[in-house]
């Protein structure tokens, strides 16, 4: 499994068929922002969920982690890429954003 995280922002990055890719964001949605997905790289790529996880701290208010799992089911090229918002919020509004280009090759 391939791990990304907020470092990662803006890189394109090559998976064989069947792997695993995790991107890995801060997040704290006690401020009303929440990571969405807006595209997932389909279909060179298939999403396989999200989670997020608090903090260890006990005290609110601290960032905890978003994860998002895909898999390269295909050969073919496509974007992930993540906006952090309020989900009320339009596209073109997000405070952040998270953009990888992912390449699955033939074979």
């Amino acid at each position: 499994m391939i791990t990304l995280d907020e470092h990662s922002d803006g890189q394109e990055i090559e998976l064989s068929k069947g792997q695993e890719l995790e991107v890995v964001l801060p997040s704290n949605p006690t401020t009303g922002f929440k990571w969405l997905l807006e595209a997932s790289a389909e279909p060179a790529l298939a999403a396989q969920g999200d989670s997020y996880a608090a903090p260890r701290t006990a005290s609110s208010g601290h960032a905890g982690t978003h994860k998002w799992r895909f898999r390269a089911e295909k050969a073919g090229r496509g974007t992930i890429s993540l906006a952090l918002r309020r989900p009320w919020e339009t596209k073109g509004t997000a405070d952040r954003t998270f953009r990888v280009e992912v390449h699955v090759p033939q074979g």
